[in-house]
Parts: C-alpha cells; sequence; structure tokens
C-alpha cells in the first residue's frame, strides 16, 4: 500500500514537470495535497492519473495560446514560421513525411480546439475534415507521383491513380469545412 502511494506520488511529480513553468507551483501543492487526502491508493491514483491529464491540457492550451498570438507577436510568429517549416521539409521526405506532417497538423489542430469550446460535433467536424483533407492530399501526392513514374516509363497510369481530380475536388472542400469548425470553436470559447 505505501508504493501505491509513492508511485501517486511520483506521477505527480511528472505531471508537476509538465506544466508549463509560471503554473508549476500552485498546482503541485494543489495536486501533492489532493493525493495526500486521498482515503485509500485506489483514490490517489485516481487523483494522480487526473493530475498527468490535466498537465497535458495545460500545456496544449498553452501551445494553443501561443499558435493565436495571445502570447506576444514573437512567439505566435516563431510558432507559425516552425509548424510551416516542419510542413515544407517533412513534404520533401516522402511517405514517411506526409506522416510526420499530418501528425504535425493533429498537433495543431488539437492544440486550436483546445483553445476553443463548442462541443463534440464542432470538433469532431474539424478533425474529421482534416482527416479526409491530409488523406485526400496524400492521395494526389501519390496519384501524381505514379502518373509521372509511368509518363516517364513510357506506360499508362494505372486505374488506381486515375482519380486525382476527385481527390483534389475533396481537398479543397476539406479547407473551408475545417476552417469554419476551428473558427465556431474559437468563437464559442469564453473570453478571458
Amino acid at each position: 500500500m505505501a508504493r501505491t502511494g509513492r508511485d501517486a506520488a511520483s506521477v505527480v511529480e511528472r505531471a508537476v514537470r509538465v506544466l508549463p513553468a509560471d503554473q508549476r507551483e500552485r498546482y503541485a501543492e494543489e495536486w501533492r495535497h489532493d493525493v495526500g487526502a486521498a482515503p485509500d491508493p485506489v483514490a490517489a491514483r485516481l487523483v494522480a492519473r487526473a493530475a498527468r491529464a490535466m498537465a497535458r491540457r495545460l500545456r496544449r492550451r498553452r501551445l494553443s495560446l501561443i499558435l493565436l498570438g495571445q502570447r506576444g507577436f514573437a512567439a505566435f510568429l516563431v510558432s507559425w514560421l516552425a509548424v510551416l517549416g516542419l510542413l515544407a521539409v517533412s513534404s520533401l521526405v516522402g511517405a514517411l513525411g506526409l506522416v510526420v506532417a499530418g501528425v504535425l497538423l493533429v498537433v495543431v489542430v488539437r492544440g486550436l480546439l483546445d483553445a476553443g469550446a463548442g462541443g463534440r460535433t464542432v470538433k469532431g467536424w474539424a478533425v474529421g475534415s482534416l482527416v479526409v483533407g491530409v488523406g485526400a492530399f496524400g492521395y494526389l501526392v501519390w496519384a501524381w507521383s505514379v502518373g509521372f513514374d509511368a509518363v516517364d516509363a513510357g506506360r499508362s497510369t494505372p486505374a488506381a491513380a486515375e482519380h486525382g481530380t476527385l481527390a483534389g475536388v475533396v481537398l479543397l472542400l476539406s479547407i473551408p469545412c475545417f476552417i469554419a469548425a476551428v473558427v465556431a470553436s474559437l468563437r464559442a470559447a469564453p473570453r478571458g
């Protein structure tokens, strides 16, 4: 039983290290007290897990505020230049780069949605349109590269790669859907 209490305390300490520096003192004191006041080891573990989840949420919220320009123009500019730079570099790497770009976009979108509000429908619409758009973009890049390879080799384009126009339309439709969902989420966010 004593080991479980130490495990919960170590989870809280790791959670505190995840927090933005200016929030560590406040939450560390609160979470240590909550773990110590837990009636049993199971409750202590649940409190520690909740603290870890809250620390991650607060870290993502900090990223969101930076991406939205609420932490100063310099941080805003540097963060978006970094995102765009990573996207540009990852697009040059090939298929693995597309996966990295997709993950990066999901992280950015999740951060922006964490800063916003709105229900699951709005957030689901944003994530769904992002996934569809990234999928369409990935197919489009694949279809073009296969088509170019086929032309270079003097062969006809494979049937699986002949839907590039449809993928382009899906990509173009997913962009305004995504933007509308993010704007709806941000408009529903409390001001402050």
